[in-house]
């Protein structure tokens, strides 16, 4: 069975490198494609053997039309792979190791169309928990993580699916493994978020991304965006805490919102993180021997990159034609 991964960056020295290596470990770095979409800061260079396509960036940012490009170039790796993994750097589908050797035993076994995660926000408790070492396993230096329905996301899939903004949903009904968690990282280190919202805040968000209210969350003042993210203190976390790793609650009601609950999200459950995680992010590994096509998928995927940037480049002149039409 060949698998492949992909993500697309932006000028991500912190998440990029622990992605690169958690998922070239499950699948082989030949098998790993990071669409680089104009970083500038060096983050996407010295990663080994994965694939590095640059994406040029929009005139600005819109939603919508990264949920098209993800789909379009999901369905180009699966012209070439079995399953195709998407997510964001910051993303880590993990399945329970009790019951799993990885994700290629998980895939293999649960995976018949495609698959959404448990969805699990890892968050640091600022005046409890040290400043995050990026040398050191991640789960291992926190304790807590909040179920997050916006994290269920359907991200492995062996068909090509039609993701709606944000890459939360997609146009079928999810699919929830219990078995598979999605461990996101962005609240796992209070002073590294607000760096990395000085980065988003300043991009050039499209005028339908705005007005659909997407991607808020990087665009918060500091304030906001630490009473939003960073909620619970030494003093309220303990009372916050729910016994055991049991997320049905959640999931229930999750399932009760219907499909496509795109912008309906809840943070749910806090629960402590088994022991068994806690070595699986981060920390020393090799990469998986590799079983896939990395080189024809990555012409295939450069050529589909050279026609979604030639739409970009003409999109503006359309788009004043049809201004023009409709007058």
């Amino acid at each position: 069975m060949k698998i492949a991964a992909f993500t697309m960056v932006y000028n991500d020295k912190v998440f990029l490198p622990l992605w690169v290596s958690y998922y070239g470990q499950a699948f082989g770095a030949d098998n790993i494609f990071v669409l680089d979409h104009g970083s500038d800061d060096g983050s996407t260079e010295n990663l080994g053997a994965a694939h590095v396509l640059l994406a040029p960036r929009d005139r600005d940012i819109d939603e919508n039309r990264r949920a098209i490009f993800l789909h379009r170039c999901q369905a180009a790796l699966l012209r070439h792979y079995d399953v195709v993994v998407y997510s964001d750097a910051d993303e880590f589908l993990i399945p329970d190791p009790a019951r799993f050797t990885g994700l290629p035993d998980f895939i293999a076994r649960r995976c018949e169309r495609f698959v959404n995660a448990v969805g699990l926000d890892v968050f640091h408790v600022p005046d409890a928990e040290a400043q995050i070492d990026l040398s050191r396993p991640i789960l291992a230096q926190r304790t807590y993580v909040q179920f997050s329905s916006a994290y269920c996301k359907p991200l492995i899939s062996r068909i090509p699916l039609l993701w709606d903004p944000g890459i939360h949903t997609c146009n079928y009904p999810p699919a929830i493994d219990n078995d598979l968690l999605l461990f996101h990282l962005k609240r796992m280190d209070k002073a590294l978020a607000l760096a990395r919202l000085q980065t988003t805040r300043a991009l050039p968000w499209s005028k339908n991304t705005l007005a659909k209210g997407h991607s808020q969350d990087h665009r918060l003042e500091d304030a906001a965006f630490v009473a939003r993210i960073f909620p619970f203190s030494a003093n309220t976390i303990g009372a916050a805490v729910s016994d055991g790793f049991d997320f049905s609650a959640d999931l229930d009601r999750y399932a009760a919102m219907g499909p496509r609950v795109n912008m309906h999200f809840f943070q749910g459950t806090v629960a402590a993180i088994p022991e068994r995680f806690k070595g699986l992010i981060g920390g020393p590994g090799a990469a998986a021997a590799s079983q896939g096509g990395g080189i024809a998928a990555r012409r295939a995927l450069a050529r589909l990159i050279a026609v979604n940037t030639w739409r970009d480049r003409v999109r503006p002149a359309y788009e004043r034609v049809q201004q023009w039409l409709g007058r």
